[in-house]
């Protein structure tokens, strides 16, 4: 009856992390080209100037702090990569290509538009708005509010038809956010043109002198925003109520260590017992109905705070503020205004989303930074190439071989998967896991959920617990704690598979699995007064998603009760 559960492994096979994937490729393979480009001009000088030496101490200082976590830091640390390997890689080319700029930012347009197309083309298929290559329409919005503001390059031009097309493509853009249906990125390019129109008119607003002409404005400025704020509320409403609770579970982990933080790659181990925490102790929460499993904080500061720590978000938070100061003491040309509204854009998404997640947006944070710090004929420093070579050459040769393990690994993972169900020779398969994990030291943590519930479809519940415990340490949600009830049902502990239906339920209150384990348990211990009590929240528990599994769990209930009440 509930087979999907111990097999719910199999569809891991369609959502295996290909973003953490692709960062670790285009880490490793961008910060190859660099090391080869030091290598071929170690006899030279490369100069640095204030700005560029902020965002090399910016990515510097949150590689150290990621580096020394208790998780898992792969995955961040190559996603910095990202951003440092596009940086550096723009700064050795920047001489030998005068144009670059415009260049860069005419192919951005031309890639924008041709993902709207694709996403366009492919939105017959999609359940929720187009989201194009990207795997939910946050990701596509994000990509498309970072290159939007360079239409006004076009847009500012001299030529009519330049600014033409910037118009033309300006409203491509924002019909494919509207297309996307990300309240975030409509958000986000309403603050864009907003403070476009003030420095447009920022003369004329300074002209009118009086009061009334000041209160005026102001007024009807909040009143629109205010009008805006809600239409977007009430368009996902259960959308929005849903990243509340995720926000206020989530400061329970700020406050369990709010100056150091937990860590990079904390978040995905801790927050789901920390929402189950939350839940337990408040029982009645009107948006208890809401929760379900989350890997993402849905805000990018919030995110920082619990990983990183109050301490090391001012450290952060004050060499941004220093580069900020130092690109606002010099002109900014209009290419560099349009990098700093991209960023601008980028900062607004994240405080509803996780822009930061996807290797195109770290992509483009790399030549935006670039952008925004290269100043011609200002030098803070030379460093010699050598130097930056001896550190490079690790660098990369550790990031390669990091991602060909990885591959190699998830290659053989996916053979296990695809060969699983059908296998004849079952035992050989569960040897191929066994020596992902043991040998190879393979911890991704859906591959270690991926094996523990494989290993107790297969009855080896020991082994099963295990690995499921090795997996909670870095990933935690209820699915996991399911498995381990049943695994703990199976081998006798019933007391140990109460905590962990417990657990499950106080995660996602709106589960119906963990209660029915929670029956299971009370029927086997004899515990007759809780077996009944538990049929009745069943019975009266609404359906958040309609499903037949939900439906025959009701329908075994109501038979329940109803031989309880002929008894």
């Amino acid at each position: 009856m509930f087979r999907e559960i111990f097999t719910a492994w199999h569809n891991w096979f369609h959502i295996i992390d290909n973003q953490h994937i692709m960062s670790l490729l285009i880490a490793s393979f961008l910060s190859t080209i660099v090391t080869l480009w030091l290598c071929f001009h170690f006899r030279r000088k490369l100069s640095f100037n204030k700005s560029e030496i902020s965002v090399l101490l910016f990515l510097t200082v949150l590689v150290l702090w990621s580096v020394l976590s208790d998780f898992p830091f792969g995955g961040t640390v190559s996603r910095i990569g990202i951003v440092l390997s596009v940086f550096f890689l723009l700064k050795v080319i920047y001489g030998k290509i005068p144009t670059l700029f415009h260049s860069a930012s005419t192919v951005m347009l031309w890639i924008g538009l041709a993902e709207i197309l694709y996403a366009t083309a492919c939105s017959r298929n999609e359940a929720t708005g187009i989201r194009g290559h990207f795997d939910n329409p946050a990701g596509f919005a994000a990509f498309l509010i970072m290159i939007l503001p360079y239409c006004f390059l076009l847009i500012g031009s001299r030529n009519r038809y330049k600014r033409w097309t910037g118009l033309g493509i300006l409203a491509v853009f924002v019909t494919g956010l509207i297309l996307s249906e990300s309240r975030a990125g409509i958000v986000s390019v309403l603050c864009v043109i907003s403070i476009i129109l003030y420095q447009r008119y920022r003369d004329f607003t300074r002209s009118k002198q009086s009061p009334k002409f000041r209160i005026g404005f102001l007024t009807a400025s909040l009143i629109l925003l205010t009008t805006i704020f809600t239409a977007l509320y009430f368009q996902k409403k259960a959308s929005a109520n849903g990243r509340l609770l995720i926000w206020r579970a989530s400061m329970e982990l700020l406050r369990e260590k709010p100056i150091s933080g937990h860590g990079a790659g904390s978040f995905q181990a801790l927050y789901m017992p920390s929402q189950a925490k939350f839940l337990g102790n408040h029982q009645d929460h009107p948006l208890s109905f809401l929760a379900d499993n989350t890997k993402h904080p849905f805000n990018e500061y919030l995110g920082a705070l619990i990983q990183y720590g109050i301490l090391g978000f001012l450290a952060l938070g004050c060499i941004a503020l220093l580069f900020y100061k130092q690109i606002r003491a010099v002109h900014l040309s209009p290419v560099k205004r349009c990098a700093l509204l991209s960023l601008t854009a980028l900062a607004v998404f994240s405080l509803f989303s996780y822009p930061l997640y996807y290797y195109a947006i770290l992509c483009l944070v790399g030549i935006d930074l670039f952008i925004l710090s290269n100043q011609q004929h200002t030098s803070f420093g030379h460093v010699p190439i050598w130097i930056l070579t001896l550190i490079s050459i690790p660098v990369s040769s550790w990031a390669v071989f990091y991602t060909a393990k990885q591959l190699q690994m998830t290659s053989k993972w996916e053979i296990c998967m695809k060969e699983y169900p059908h296998s004849t020779n079952r035992p050989a398969i569960i040897s191929l896991y066994s020596e992902l994990y043991l040998k190879k030291n393979f911890y991704d943590p859906l591959f270690l959920y991926n094996y523990g519930a494989v290993l107790n479809n297969e009855s080896l519940y020991h082994q099963s617990i295990q690995v499921l415990n090795h997996c909670r340490k870095i990933y935690d949600d209820a699915d996991v704690q399911i498995i381990q009830a049943d695994n703990f049902y199976q081998i006798g502990n019933y007391q140990a598979a109460e905590q962990h239906a417990v657990q499950a339920a106080q995660m996602c209150p709106n589960r119906f699995l963990p209660l029915y384990y929670l029956w299971k348990i009370f029927q086997k211990n004899g515990r007759k007064q809780e077996a009944i009590a538990i049929a009745e929240v069943i019975v009266q528990k609404p359906i958040k998603v309609e499903n037949i599994e939900i439906r025959k769990i009701k329908l075994i209930m109501q038979k329940f009760l109803l031989q309880e009440n002929d008894s």
